[in-house]
């Protein structure tokens, strides 16, 4: 578990993690049903799924991205604190994490995010370890604000908007 302070306003659409080891894996991605952070919310009443897929693992040492839509964009507001919980349902692997300093402090940012170190649970909200750091890839895009008067525009743009913004937590 780990939280993701916004600097700006964000929606989380996408993770990468880092298995143990190449195989099938199931990934769930929850998120804390109320903005804030996850300390004082590790039971399960707390959170929310927002996707399960499965996916082939890389080796150890290699991000697995996982399928673009698989789970529900997470809106983060300036200033709002959002908590996630991103497991392998299987204890045989399981994503890894690095030992951090201390809970709640800064891993690293950008200009849109702050990533906190947090905790590694044990598949469904068991057991934990702190602190530690989420060694996988959160994937956001930035939410342009359009002002209600040039909404919708007069005419449609002509290119797609560009990938989403990458962040390496580790």
């Amino acid at each position: 578990m780990f939280d993701i302070v916004a600097k700006t306003n964000i929606s989380i659409n996408n993770f990468a993690v880092h298995a143990t080891a190449a195989t099938t894996v199931v990934v769930e991605v929850w998120k804390k049903r109320r903005a804030g952070s996850f300390v004082e919310f590790q039971d399960a009443n707390d959170w929310e799924k927002i996707g399960t897929v499965h996916v082939e693992s890389s080796p150890a040492g290699n991000p697995t991205i996982l399928p673009l839509g698989f789970m529900k964009p997470v809106p983060v507001k300036m200033g709002e604190t959002q908590g996630f919980y991103v497991t392998f349902s299987a204890s045989t692997n399981y994503n890894r994490y690095t030992k951090g300093t201390a809970l709640g402090n800064v891993f690293t940012q950008n200009e849109d995010i702050v990533f906190l170190e947090g905790v590694a649970t044990e598949y469904r909200f068991s057991r934990s370890d702190a602190p530690r750091i989420f060694n996988g890839i959160v994937y956001y895009e930035k939410d342009i604000e359009t002002p209600e008067s040039s909404f919708p525009p007069s005419t449609p743009s002509g290119e797609p908007s560009s990938l989403p913004s990458i962040f390496h937590a580790v």
